[in-house]
This record gives structure tokens, sequence and C-alpha cells, in this order.
């Protein structure tokens, strides 16, 4: 699997990747406008692409990343950053 950061829309032209991420800046921006993220979502929707967010800090930037369609999340909104044992405690090995 080959994983594009959004900063480069070119690349996801390009590059045969299955999978996009929006990096925390992205996510972080006010969320009064999400249009910007929403037209995203959707093109790389359309272009069959799974989408993720980092940065995820609160329930209004949650709320933002679910209305606008993004697969998958993370972020201190779910849990401050651990080792791994803690984590798979946390997700039930």
């Amino acid at each position: 699997m080959i994983l594009v950061r959004v900063s480069n829309v070119q690349a996801l032209m390009d590059l045969p990747c299955q999978f996009v991420k929006f990096n925390a800046n992205f996510v972080q921006r006010p969320t009064e406008n999400p249009t910007m993220l929403n037209s995203l979502a959707d093109m790389l929707h359309k272009m069959e692409k799974a989408i993720g967010a980092e940065g995820v800090e609160t329930a209004q930037a949650l709320a933002m990343i679910q209305k606008a369609g993004i697969d998958r999340v993370q972020g201190l909104y779910f849990a401050k950053p651990m080792k791994g044992d803690d984590f798979l405690a946390l997700v039930g090995r």
C-alpha cells in the first residue's frame, strides 16, 4: 500500500495510492468553513481513495471530519501517545 499525504495534489493524480491522510495542520484549521475539507474528501472518494485525518483534538473537529465522510481518524481527542503494550491493552489485543 502506498501512503500519500495531501500536500501535493498532483501526486494524487500520478501515484497509484489507495489511502490519503490529511495532516494535523489541515484538520486543525478553523471549523466554521469546512468547504475545502468537504470538497477534497468528495474528490478523493470519487477517486476511490480511503481517507484518514490526524490531529483530531476536539469534538468539533471530529464532527467536521465525520460530516466530510473521512474514513479514519487519529488524535489527542481519543488518547495521548502511549507505549505499545498500553495501546494493545486499550484495543483489547
